[in-house]
């Protein structure tokens, strides 16, 4: 069993406040957790109203479906115009 874990640091341009903030990342976390097979929660990053840490987790039988589904998501959040992707860190455990 593998565990991979991902924290994508957003930059979000289009708000001009917490509240704003919130919406958009409730936004990108409802799509993610809709459409692909993940846990995921705003993890960092609080009290900047331009940027987000986001953090993703999933279990899987083979490495190569895990790093799929991660590149999935950052091309999702890339093509929701939305929020641009800053940092990313990335591990898959096994167990």
């Amino acid at each position: 069993m593998l565990v991979g874990v991902l924290q994508l640091d957003l930059n979000i341009y289009q708000v001009a406040s917490l509240k704003g903030k919130r919406a958009v990342v409730r936004k990108i976390l409802g799509r993610l957790r809709n459409r692909f097979p993940v846990s995921a929660a705003e993890v960092g990053l609080y009290d900047s109203w331009q940027r987000a840490a986001l953090g993703f987790s999933v279990v899987a039988v083979e490495r190569g479906q895990i790093e799929a589904l991660f590149e999935k998501i950052e091309a999702e959040i890339e093509g929701s115009g939305l929020a641009d992707l800053g940092e990313r860190r990335a591990e898959i455990l096994s167990f």
